[in-house]
């Protein structure tokens, strides 16, 4: 677990738009809760491209190195990964075997992590196959979650409880009180 850990830089804000000012509180947060910092945070950009869960689209297929978006059921934010067609091969991947010999593993936000995180556990081994041999994963939000050591609901935003995580990170995830809680191990 830890060397997982050791791979982590920090953090990138994406699509932020407003004050900026608003937003570098939370950068000290984010420090203070995981150990690692804000590398930056950009813009929301005026591009053409459709609203989250534009799943239906089909990019065209680029050339280049696979990458296997992982499909779970409640999968968001799929359209922030239509780009990554102008420089290798996307698969939106639903099974373990799709996903197999991917040079990058992109875990999607979701809007359930709690519901997906079943779903997830038949990638397990593939994921770790994918660490092991040095190639990266890129997790956002609510795939991040998922890779965390739990997932906890004290307030039911979701469903209530606590849920295992894969545990590939050394951190708990979820909602405590009416805020959203990352903590360390």
């Amino acid at each position: 677990m830890g060397e997982h850990r050791r791979r982590l830089l920090g953090f990138a804000f994406n699509k932020f738009r407003g004050d900026l000012a608003l937003l570098k509180p939370a950068y000290g947060l984010l420090l203070d809760w995981t150990g690692l910092p804000v590398l930056g945070t950009l813009p929301l950009l005026p591009l053409a491209l459709p609203e989250e869960d534009g799943f239906r689209y089909r990019q065209p297929a680029g050339n280049g190195p696979k990458v296997a978006i992982l499909r779970y059921p409640h999968a968001a934010n799929l359209d922030e990964f239509w780009p990554l067609s102008e420089l290798a091969r996307p698969v939106h991947a639903t099974s373990p075997e799709e996903a197999e010999g991917a040079e990058l593993l992109v875990l999607p936000g979701s809007r359930l992590p709690a519901r997906d995180l079943p779903w997830l556990r038949a990638f397990l081994p593939l994921i770790q196959r994918h660490l092991e041999a040095g190639k990266p994963v890129l997790a956002v939000c609510g795939g991040a979650e998922m890779l965390s050591e739990a997932l906890v609901d004290e307030e039911g935003v979701e469903e209530r409880g606590q849920f295992p995580g894969l545990g590939l990170l050394p951190t708990g995830c979820g909602w405590r009180g009416r805020r959203r809680w990352k903590g360390g191990g």
